[in-house]
Parts: structure tokens; C-alpha cells; sequence
């Protein structure tokens, strides 16, 4: 220390000086407990950021999993429509055939009641 700053001190600021160097100054063993912490810190801090990249790839695993159930379910809407479709057909051509029955059946009563009225043939 400079001699100049020497002869400035006092029993008092001597002591105020030694509170603040102890102070500023870590012991040893606080310095190895901060390491401690730090190296704490830093593995949870590793800890984390592996949760963080599993929940991410988790994550990103559920979204393709939604996704295929997602084609799957516009396939299989796809087939009912179609199959809805071909029914709707199928319906509508037994419609028309069951209107050509009919109107045959209307003939041959016709015919019938024609053959059954009294009178001349």
C-alpha cells in the first residue's frame, strides 16, 4: 500500500478498511461453496433444457400422430361418400324400375278390368 494512504489510517478506518477488503475479498471456502452452486445451477440449467428438447419431441411426435389420423379420417369419410353415393345410384335405379313395374301392372289391370266388363268384347 502507497505510503500516503498509510498515514491516512486510523485504528477506525483501519478497521472499516479490513471489513470492506473481507467483504470484497471471498474466503475460500465461500468461493467453493459458489462454485458449487453454480455447477447446481448449471446442471438443473442441463436438466431443463433436456425436459424442454423431450416435451418438443414429444410434441412433435403427437402432431404427426394427429396427422395421420387426421388423413385417415378423409379417407374413410372419402369411402363413405362414395359408397353413399353409389347407394344414392343404386336407389335411384330401383326407383325408375319399380316406376316401370308399376306403370306395366297399371297396362295389365287395365286389360283385365277391360276383359271382365260386361258387354261386348
Amino acid at each position: 500500500m502507497p505510503e500516503e494512504f498509510v498515514s491516512l489510517l486510523t485504528p477506525d478506518t483501519a478497521h472499516t478498511l479490513g471489513d470492506y477488503l473481507q467483504s470484497v475479498v471471498l474466503p475460500e471456502e465461500e468461493l467453493e461453496i459458489g462454485k458449487v452452486k453454480v455447477k447446481g445451477m448449471e446442471e438443473a440449467r442441463a436438466q431443463d433444457k433436456e425436459k424442454i428438447r423431450l416435451m418438443e419431441e414429444a410434441h412433435a411426435q403427437e402432431k404427426e400422430k394427429m396427422k395421420e389420423n387426421t388423413l385417415a379420417l378423409v379417407k374413410h369419410a372419402q369411402k363413405l361418400a362414395d359408397e353413399l353415393s353409389a347407394a344414392k345410384t343404386e336407389l335411384e335405379q330401383t326407383k325408375t324400375e319399380l316406376e316401370e313395374t308399376k306403370a306395366e301392372l297399371a297396362d295389365v289391370l287395365s286389360v283385365v278390368k277391360t276383359g271382365l266388363a260386361p258387354g261386348p268384347p
